[in-house]
Formats: C-alpha cells, structure tokens, sequence
C-alpha cells in the first residue's frame, strides 16, 4: 500500500494541478482519505460513494472533519449542493462531490 502524497510525489506530479480526486475503494475511503494530505491543502474537489454503514463512528467523524477543514459544499447524486457537514448527517449509500 502506498500513500497518495507518496505516489503524487514519486511521480512528479503537482497536486496544485490536480483538477479531481476520483475514489471507488468499497469502504475504504476514510483511509485513504488519510493519505491525501497534499492535494487536501489545495482543496482538490473529491468524487466518492459515501457509505456510511461501512465506517465506525469514529472513521466518519474524521472523514467529515478533514473535508469541513478544506472544503466547503457537497454535492450528492440528486444534484443538490448543501454545505460540507451536511455529510455528517448522511446516513445512506450516497455517490457524493466534496469540493
């Protein structure tokens, strides 16, 4: 397993440049979220399955926290935009834009 800020880093490319983050790892996204430090900072929007019944409450609370830290709107399947934190309160499968 290698982080994103590794592999970003070991590739050479800019994370000032990076236009989407686009994650599918069933579940596993709080953990990889965990490993994008760099394109966080830039506020790199991030296309996801949100899925809560996956995460421990814990994973969830982190996960809301490092987005409302960096972003501030997200946008679900129905195509509505609400404010970032609306994701703590999600509590169904849900294909989510964070930016």
């Amino acid at each position: 397993m290698v982080r994103l800020d590794e592999a970003l880093g070991e590739f050479g490319f800019d994370a000032a440049a990076i236009g989407l983050v686009w994650i599918n790892v069933e579940g596993c996204e709080p953990q990889v979220l965990e490993g994008r430090a760099v394109i966080m900072k830039h506020a790199v929007p991030v296309a996801f399955e949100f899925t809560p019944e996956r995460y421990d409450a814990a994973s969830k609370a982190r996960l809301v926290e490092r987005f409302a830290a960096h972003c501030t709107r997200l946008g679900g399947a129905a195509g509505t935009a609400a404010p970032v934190l609306t994701l703590a309160s999600i509590d169904t499968i849900d294909d989510v834009l964070v930016y």
